[in-house]
């Protein structure tokens, strides 16, 4: 059976030659156990929690981390020092009447994020091609500027729709721009193609952030 690039880009990032069921259990695992006695030894926010697991069956015994303990607690979280830290992204989802949460990232994390997104989106982009990217723009390294890198990394053109514009500019830009790929939201999807008459060069999409019915 064919790898799936997602399965190489795991065996890239952790040095392993092949990955099954019992491999990957066993790396989740050891990186578990390895946060746990780091934990432990610095005493932070989860210092009560045992320093390791014998098996991953064992995590149903630990307690779940609330939104208000995430919302409350965002440095006691932080495992690295803060000069180490990239990008902060603060905010309550829209989705949501939860408390705004903190979420850290070192360059690490950054790499690994645009490394994970590419893997995915290499399944349906092929290089050369162009790529409308409907997601939000908020910086060097916000979601639509981390999903571009991802895309100029398979060697195709990431077109910026962003959130903001009117179906009739993205319309405009479908025509001008004729992505083969879309990545963002459905619903702003449907309108685009509805409004459009159709979905012009489009054939295929990533969708995320909200339901996609079957049909």
């Amino acid at each position: 059976m064919k790898r799936t690039r997602l399965e190489n880009w795991i065996c890239e990032v952790e040095g392993l030659s092949a990955l099954d069921r019992a491999e990957l259990d066993a790396l989740q695992l050891r990186r578990l156990n390895e946060l746990l006695s780091r934990e432990k030894a610095r005493g932070g926010f989860y210092k009560s929690l045992p320093e390791r697991l014998v098996s991953l069956d064992e995590l149903r015994t630990l307690p779940f981390t609330t939104p208000e303990q995430l919302a409350e607690n965002a440095p006691g979280l932080l495992l690295t020092s803060q000069s180490e830290v990239s990008r902060i992204i603060s905010g309550a989802t829209s989705g949501t009447t939860g408390p705004s949460k903190r979420i850290f990232y070192t360059e690490r994390d950054i790499v690994h994020t645009v490394g994970f997104f590419a893997a995915g989106i290499g399944e349906f982009v092929s290089p050369g091609e162009a790529v409308a990217v409907a997601m939000p723009f908020s910086g060097p390294d916000g979601l639509g500027e981390l999903i571009c890198r991802a895309v100029e990394s398979l060697g195709a053109r990431p077109v910026k729709f962003g959130m903001g514009r009117t179906l009739e500019e993205q319309a405009e830009m479908l025509e001008a721009e004729r992505p083969a790929a879309y990545i963002g939201m459905p619903v702003p999807l449907l309108g685009l193609i509805r409004y459009a008459g159709g979905p012009g060069s489009l054939r295929r999409a990533l969708v995320s952030g909200d339901a996609c019915p079957a049909g």
